[in-house]
């Protein structure tokens, strides 16, 4: 039996048309919004990733700032035009809006720079998107939420299984999506409706971790592979900044700065 959910978790009888963030765990209130017209969105991957590359931008934008201000001559004129060319790289990287929006009869890839210009990128009839719930490959527990039409266009932590799948499942009765999990069998995808009582806890035979051999190696199944390479791709792309900060700094070595 699936252990209770906790308190602050939609109940399983809960009207998926009454569906509120309000009413969820705090991961579903932190990446699940409603738009001026009454639409569910998620910011996409893309935006999370490019509001953290500005943000981080900010940093030697407001070091090369103030030494420009607090040197002379060519030292300040140097750092000068190193934060004329940060700045606006930061604000078009803050600015990036991305949103995944359940519009009716449809996801919508939606973008827009700082809510201004709005413009529908991309557009899969809402029959062909899944939602599916499966295990956080790092941690003993916890639960991903995708977003896939065909390719995974998107993920989010929201928490505990339970409140992924009941998520899941409220999300997917109110805008025509299919609720689907990685849990039970990972890493096939099932529909949770027909995917049978179990409980909370991650079980052995559930868990990522029993895609290992009995030997303890990786499973040579290319599936299995392909599955895990997908979800540990993300940390790597959360380092793409580094080298351009870097052969910034170099430069600046170089220079005698």
């Amino acid at each position: 039996m699936m252990k209770q959910a906790p308190s602050d978790v939609v109940e399983p009888h809960t009207s998926a048309h009454g569906l509120d963030p309000r009413q969820l765990g705090r991961g579903a209130r932190m990446h699940l919004h409603k738009d001026a017209e009454g639409h569910w969105y998620f910011r996409s991957e893309r935006q999370s990733q490019r509001v953290i590359y500005g943000a981080i931008a900010l940093v030697p934008m407001g070091a090369s700032l103030f030494m420009s201000l607090v040197l002379k001559g060519n030292e300040a004129v140097i750092y000068g035009v190193c934060a004329a060319l940060l700045l606006p790289l930061a604000l078009v990287m803050l600015g990036y809006r991305e949103h995944l929006v359940f519009a009716p009869g449809n996801l919508v890839r939606r973008r827009s720079f700082w809510g201004r210009g709005e413009k529908d990128i991309e557009r899969w009839p809402a029959g062909s998107v899944s939602l599916v719930a499966e295990p956080v490959v790092q941690l003993d527990k916890g639960c991903w939420l995708s977003v896939e039409a065909g390719k995974r266009l998107s993920r989010y932590s929201i928490g505990e299984e339970a409140e992924t799948l009941t998520l899941a499942k409220l999300l997917a009765a109110q805008t025509g999506a299919m609720a689907m999990e990685r849990i039970s069998e990972y890493p096939k995808a099932r529909p949770i409706q027909a995917a049978g009582a179990f409980d909370g806890e991650m079980a052995p035979d559930r868990h990522p971790d029993a895609a290992l051999g009995a030997d303890g190696k990786a499973d040579s199944n290319p599936a299995v592979q392909t599955a895990f390479a997908r979800v540990r791709g993300s940390f790597w792309r959360a380092l793409l900044p580094l080298p351009v900060f870097i052969a910034l700094g170099t430069l600046l070595l170089w220079l005698g700065y």
